[in-house]
């Protein structure tokens, strides 16, 4: 059985704080990921000592702030039990920051981290929603 968040029903006058939407989405994202398969599922790897490597992916979509410098960093919803190969990141809001690109400066277990860029360099402070795509196993 699946266990999505409660539709949430807005007051009027309202106004719902990223926070609030953000958590609806996750929850929601992680208990279709977990009903489809999305984690844990194996496909067959590169063979190991022993056998083939379960290759895990997980995927979402956050709303975050890079910090003065123009890093930010997620958290998986759930950590890698081996280690995390790569991330694809892409912009999630090309309408209102469709000139920001992204590029990973570490991957990690539990979360990675990654640089906000325009064509001038690296973006201080700026709220954007990124979208990425983790294989590891």
């Amino acid at each position: 059985m699946t266990n999505y968040t409660a539709p949430r029903t807005w007051i009027p006058g309202e106004t719902p704080t990223d926070a609030m939407l953000n958590a609806q989405i996750r929850d929601n994202e992680i208990e279709l990921m977990k009903s489809v398969g999305v984690f844990g599922h194996n496909f067959s790897g590169s063979p190991a000592a022993g056998g083939v490597i379960p290759f895990r992916m997980q995927c979402g979509s956050n709303v975050v702030t890079s910090d003065p410098a123009g890093l930010a960093t997620v958290t998986f919803p759930i950590a890698f039990p081996g280690i995390c190969m790569t991330v694809i990141l892409t912009n999630g809001d090309s309408s209102s920051n469709g000139d920001l690109t992204f590029a990973t400066n570490g991957i990690f277990q539990s979360y990675f981290g990654y640089g906000t860029f325009r064509s001038g360099g690296l973006v201080a402070t700026q709220t954007h929603r990124i979208n990425w795509l983790a294989i590891g196993w």
